[in-house]
Parts: C-alpha cells; sequence; structure tokens
C-alpha cells in the first residue's frame, strides 16, 4: 500500500493497539517506509512516560485518543478499571511534554452529553490538534435491540454540540 497505492498515513487499531505485543515495531516499521503511523487507542498505557516516550523514538506520527468523558463519567462509561480519568491525563500530559501530537475521539452517548463542552474545553487546555465527535454506530451484534439505552438522537445531541464546536472554536482546536 505505501509503495503501489502512495499511501502516507497508516492508522493501528482495535481493541487496544496498545496491548499488542509487537506495537511498538509495528510503529517503526511503518514510519521506516515512510508511513506516518497512528495509533487510535483510549491512551491509559501512555501514562507511564517511558511508554509514550517509546512511541516518539518508534516514529509515531500522532495518537487518536477516545476521550468519552471526563472526570467519574469516564469511569462509569468504561465501565472497569482504575483511575482511568486520571491516566488519561497523565498520558495527555506526557505526550505534550514529548511534543507528540495528539487528536481526540469523542463518541456521544447519553451519558456524555453534558460533557461534550468539558471535553472540548480539555482539548484547548491539553492542546489537542483536532476533536472528532462521533454518534454512536451500532453494527451487527446489536441488531437483536430495537433500542439501545445509551444511543442518542442527533436532535438531543445538537445543542450540546454546537456549544462544545463553539468552545474548540474559541480555543483554536478543529
Amino acid at each position: 500500500f505505501r509503495f503501489y497505492y502512495r499511501n502516507e498515513f497508516v492508522d493501528f487499531m482495535g481493541g487496544e493497539p496498545t496491548l499488542h505485543p509487537a506495537i511498538l515495531d509495528i510503529v517503526g516499521h511503518a514510519a521506516s517506509i515512510g508511513l506516518r503511523p497512528t495509533v487510535i487507542t483510549h491512551g491509559m498505557h501512555l501514562a507511564k512516560p517511558e511508554r509514550a516516550a517509546a512511541y516518539g523514538e518508534a516514529g509515531i506520527h500522532d495518537f487518536l485518543v477516545s476521550i468519552h468523558g471526563v472526570g467519574d463519567i469516564t469511569a462509569a462509561i468504561h465501565g472497569r478499571g482504575k483511575n482511568n480519568s486520571a491516566r488519561q491525563m497523565q498520558a495527555l500530559d506526557n505526550l505534550r511534554a514529548l511534543g507528540i501530537p495528539f487528536r481526540f475521539n469523542v463518541t456521544m452517548i447519553r451519558d456524555n452529553l453534558t460533557q461534550l463542552e468539558a471535553i472540548a474545553r480539555l482539548a484547548g487546555e491539553k492542546g489537542a490538534r483536532v476533536v472528532n465527535f462521533l454518534t454512536f454506530n451500532p453494527y451487527f451484534e446489536w441488531a437483536r435491540g430495537v433500542e439501545i439505552d445509551f444511543q442518542v438522537c442527533h436532535s438531543e445531541i445538537a445543542p450540546y454540540l454546537m456549544r462544545a464546536i463553539d468552545k474548540c472554536t474559541e480555543l483554536g482546536v478543529e
């Protein structure tokens, strides 16, 4: 793909790609052949400064960090784990200190609507270049359920999203 199609970028996603035992080698190989690798992650494994630094040494282009809430809402959305929000914040601080660019992905659900503006503010404070606001996309495994209790209609999202976009604009975040 790099040479035949002249691709310049590649995204690695999962599950959680930072758990793959060879991810640093994979990122390094991609960078060595002229691709600009992005890792799409929840970011918690980057809370260790040496782990974040290893990605920089491997040639990471940037990270796309899934930030679906701030504070206690993060734990409620993730449903498990310890200190998830604090680990994400430490990871963002590590990336910023290392000069490794990052962007945010935010899946908008009923649980985080009231936090969209706070997430936009967080993007500005931490130095995210872009915030992607995404709606929940039910895949085939959701086909049996007619209603998904955390899914929210676009019309419900709109007022919260408009305030978040305004905050991003104010802070210079795309």
